[in-house]
């Protein structure tokens, strides 16, 4: 996970999450930890408003805020401030927010609402996945006909980013699954599985392998791009999938 984190936090745009003004608005599906962990030392001046899931703290968000990666000071609604709707962790987290005048507690209505959200300059929404098929569709709550969570405020944080001026969405994921044995990036999503976020919201999608940027680009380029950050063991298959499909060769 922590090769996600380093992808994540100094690849996009060539840039990273680090430099001043930008901050990570969300993160849901990844510990926040192993998000923002990776940055550098001597860049920890970051201004973050880390979430997780759908609008919640956890024990990780104490830690960042012990090391001073989280500040809160460039946001422009709620500056100094973490919000968050909900709490899940141990009394560690619980002791930090007990009349904490730095959190605030807001309606789920509020936190998630797309247009709240974007009154922030530079949000990066990071989410994860159970899949992303080759159009650039993410499936996040369930593994066919079978649901395994609800949709959280994913679809929500992302809008918000991409309606954020200078702001930005990652889909962030291991490339495979099962210890190995299942690709998260697939030709097709599985039957019966949800779109969770379309590939007309989706931009960034990571993995240990890369980066690849979707927001703009043709059908064509999106699977050639999500093939070359699929694991190895994988690309052929995947490789064969987008030459029958586009009756072309997949250039490298």
């Amino acid at each position: 996970m922590h090769l996600i984190g380093e992808v994540v936090v100094k690849r996009p745009d060539r840039g990273d999450l680090s430099g001043p003004g930008r901050g990570v608005q969300a993160v849901a599906g990844i510990p926040a930890v192993l998000v923002l962990d990776p940055v550098p030392a001597e860049v920890r001046h970051v201004a973050v408003n880390v979430r997780q899931g759908h609008g919640g703290h956890d024990d990780g968000v104490v830690d960042l805020i012990n090391a001073g990666v989280i500040t809160n000071k460039c946001k422009q609604i709620d500056k100094g401030q973490c919000v968050a709707t909900f709490l899940m962790g141990t009394k560690k987290l619980y002791d930090f927010v007990d009349n904490n005048p730095m959190v605030q507690m807001k309606p789920v209505d509020i936190v998630n609402d797309p247009r709240v959200i974007c009154q922030n300059d530079n949000v990066v929404s990071i989410n994860s996945c159970v899949e992303v098929d080759l159009m650039g569709q993410v499936c996040s709550e369930s593994v066919g006909l079978k649901q395994i969570s609800g949709v959280g405020g994913q679809v929500d944080f992302v809008r918000g980013a991409n309606m954020s001026k200078g702001g930005r969405t990652i889909m962030a994921m291991p490339a495979t699954a099962a210890k190995g044995t299942i690709s998260k990036i697939v030709p097709l999503l599985a039957e019966g599985a949800a779109v969770t976020t379309s590939r007309c919201d989706v931009d960034y999608v990571v993995t240990e392998y890369g980066i690849a940027k979707l927001h703009g680009c043709t059908l064509k380029e999106r699977a050639r791009q999500l093939i070359h950050i699929a694991a190895p063991a994988f690309r052929e298959s995947l490789k064969q999938e987008y030459e029958n499909r586009f009756r072309c060769k997949l250039e490298d």
